[in-house]
């Protein structure tokens, strides 16, 4: 799969961005995880990985992938507060980029 970022460029696909996301946003809402918070987040990338492939598009915007995180966060993985945080990290990034 190929990404494309907000400057128009394209990068391969690279699913450890999704864990470190994850990982930082389950750290900032301190929400107690059924496993242990590594696993977790593989879990959410995997999920969100199935969800984007079944498309049956090879390019997928940023934007697109951030929105099926907080999906996956808010129902597959049933993580109300780090769906919060991961939403409220994600406002604060575009608030900064308007700044620029």
């Amino acid at each position: 799969m190929i990404v494309a970022k907000r400057d128009g460029t394209f990068v391969p696909w690279d699913r450890t961005r999704i864990v470190n996301a994850v990982l930082k946003a389950l750290a900032a809402s301190r929400e107690p995880s059924p496993v242990n918070p590594e696993i977790m987040a593989r879990l959410v990338a995997r999920l969100v990985e199935n969800k984007l492939s079944k498309r049956g598009e090879d390019r997928v915007g940023i934007e697109e992938i951030q929105d099926v995180v907080e999906i996956v966060l808010m129902t597959d993985a049933d993580l109300p507060r780090t769906a919060k945080a991961y939403v409220l990290y994600r406002d604060q990034r575009a608030k900064a980029r308007k700044n620029l």
